[in-house]
């Protein structure tokens, strides 16, 4: 399609090539690009969830479609990669970051279906006329913006070099703030509820999205976590 992060294959995979213990620095690199379709979803989700005009709120909904079947196709092209690079005679410390990047990856392609599935909701709620009061955008656009904040975290520390500490702290106080916001959230929508004060179809939808960011956030903390892990092999 003439852009690069929607090429199903990843250039940084030669499957043609004698794997190694070097190969672990390629998957890391194919895991990065990973990590930045999926930052993509989270913007455009954003988009989706403000966005008034129908027919561009489609062609947002088709373009994360599209990049949730890419995200389907890098984890099971990861995976086969470093099943390969694990048949190889390999350290303990090398097994170890194998493990890893397959971890990540399976986390990574959660958050991918994740936001799919956002998107899927957020377009039948457009299409059963159920609106959000302005106080229930301004919430899921904050928790949103909490997220982004924790998956920029994340992608640093993926493009950090085995040299370089992972930021832990960072990333520790992203997921913090991304279960604060949630928990408040959903004491204000089930004091709400419990008065009246909410349409329950669109206090259901509500419930279900911001339940989903929380979850993103469980995902990305795995991500660093895997890193974290990394540096003590």
């Amino acid at each position: 399609r003439g852009v690069d992060d929607e090429i199903h294959r990843l250039e940084y995979i030669d499957t043609s090539i004698q794997l190694s213990e070097l190969n672990i620095v390629e998957a890391r690199k194919a895991v990065t690009k990973f990590g930045e379709i999926v930052q993509k979803m989270a913007l455009l989700t954003k988009r989706l969830l403000t966005e008034t005009e129908t027919s561009e709120k489609l062609k947002i909904h088709e373009k994360i479609s599209r990049y949730e079947e890419i995200t389907d196709n890098l984890e099971i092209e990861i995976s086969r990669y470093c099943s390969r690079i694990s048949t190889t005679e390999l350290s303990k410390e090398s097994s170890e970051r194998v493990r890893a990047m397959l971890s990540i990856s399976n986390d990574l392609e959660r958050i991918g279906d994740i936001y799919n599935r956002m998107s899927i909701t957020v377009i039948r709620k457009s299409e059963a006329k159920i609106w959000f009061a302005q106080e229930q955008r301004d919430k899921l656009t904050e928790l949103m913006g909490l997220v982004e904040k924790a998956l920029r975290v994340m992608l640093s520390n993926l493009k950090k070099s085995e040299d370089e500490k992972i930021d832990m702290n960072g990333a520790l106080d992203a997921e913090r703030a991304i279960n604060l916001a949630r928990n408040a959230i959903r004491k204000e929508y089930i004091a709400r509820i419990e008065k009246g004060k909410y349409n329950l179809r669109s206090g259901t939808i509500y419930s279900e999205l911001f339940s989903s960011l929380e979850k993103v956030g469980d995902h990305i903390i795995n991500v660093s976590e895997a890193l974290a892990g990394e540096e003590t092999m």
